[in-house]
């Protein structure tokens, strides 16, 4: 199941047209999401380690709700894939597919953390 679309990219210029510009709700939504998502990833690689379907499917579609503020990107479809896996009660390929997330993660991270500097109050 390698078959996910991977080419979504964090669009900065959406995000912030998305919130208006305002810096402070800018602010506020990447500090929520730069706090939470290692404990959301974390959540989703055990249920992978446990090979629990339903966690699985309840991790990622958290995770899944944190990130789509962001737009359509890399790391959104990845975690929709897992959810899917889940819901389907099929595990196969969900260990690559987390590995992927975490990479596509931590990239996005940095991103965020890059636009943070940028409106900090």
């Amino acid at each position: 199941m390698r078959s996910v679309k991977i080419e979504g990219m964090f669009n900065r210029e959406d995000f912030i047209k998305k919130l208006n510009g305002h810096p402070r709700l800018i602010q506020v939504t990447v500090e929520s999401f730069l706090g939470s998502w290692q404990q959301d990833f974390h959540m989703v690689e055990m249920a992978v380690k446990r090979h629990s379907a339903q966690e699985l499917k309840e991790s990622a579609h958290r995770l899944k709700g944190s990130l789509s503020y962001f737009g359509d990107t890399a790391p959104l479809a990845l975690t929709k894939s897992l959810e899917q896996l889940g819901k389907a009660d099929k595990l196969d390929g969900a260990q690559a597919l987390c590995a992927d997330l975490r990479e596509q993660l931590f990239g996005l991270n940095t991103t965020l953390n890059s636009l943070l500097l940028d409106y900090a109050c």
